[in-house]
């Protein structure tokens, strides 16, 4: 997987260096994410904000960077602290008093992407675009403390219990952008799929009381996006004639 980024990368520095840039800027986009496959048997919906950088080319071809945060509240494994709960499914502080614990779900993903943009008028960006690429993902449950003093979950002890995976990932995305005629409004809406092969970053899981396997996971995701397009160099050569 290593060479094959290596060969990516080389093709987008010789076909970026051949062709003019036609645009180029960022998109801060929110995601609403629905869990597919292994996925789903540990998270339900979420949520994600991210920002992508792209660069377009006279051709039409176009290539792309993305960052995303995952967070959501949704989480179906809300047993994974019961070894150090009372009878009362409650953890007791330092201090004698129940604790106030959460459980989150927290992650990022990143993808390199390279697509083709579909424009219905040559001198305007607007138009449907389509990208595919390869990226990372990660997951975890993250313990929500809140500063408590909670001696059973330290900062040592808690990554025996977040169930954290990750792997190689691709994504694919169909979206529409729109760039008004003045300049003044551009966004994006569209839809994604993120193909994930993990496996289990930690060696032992506390609550289960035993070593993790080399198993490997399908941990899918489908989004639905909105966002704001922030561009640095924009070429809309529409004309317009007053009478």
């Amino acid at each position: 997987m290593r060479y094959i980024f290596i060969i990516l990368i080389l093709l987008i520095d010789i076909d970026a260096f051949s062709q003019k840039i036609k645009q180029h800027g960022f998109s801060i986009n929110y995601n609403y994410q629905i869990p597919v496959g292994d996925l789903s048997e540990r998270f339900g919906t979420s949520s994600s904000v991210g920002i992508l950088y792209f660069f377009q080319q006279e051709n039409n071809i176009f290539y792309s960077l993305e960052y995303e945060y995952i967070f959501g509240k949704n989480i179906k494994e809300d047993n994974i602290l019961s070894n150090i709960e009372t009878s009362s499914n409650s953890i007791i502080s330092s201090d004698g008093y129940y604790a106030n614990i959460n459980l989150m779900q927290r992650g990022f993903a990143s993808h390199l992407l390279m697509g083709y943009a579909i424009h219905f008028n040559d001198n305007n960006l607007s138009g449907i675009y389509l990208s595919s690429g390869l990226g990372y993902l990660q997951h975890k449950i993250f313990v929500e403390t809140k500063n408590q003093d909670i001696p059973q979950l330290n900062e040592n002890y808690k990554i025996g219990y977040d169930k954290q995976r990750s792997g190689v990932s691709a994504k694919i995305i169909t979206e529409y952008k729109y760039y008004s005629k003045k300049g003044r409004l551009q966004f994006t809406s569209g839809i994604s799929y993120i193909l994930a092969s993990t496996k289990n970053d930690r060696m032992y899981f506390f609550n289960d009381r035993e070593f993790s396997s080399d198993k490997k996971y399908k941990d899918n995701i489908l989004s639905f996006h909105f966002g704001m397009i922030v561009p640095i160099n924009r070429s809309n050569k529409e004309k317009f004639h007053y009478y």
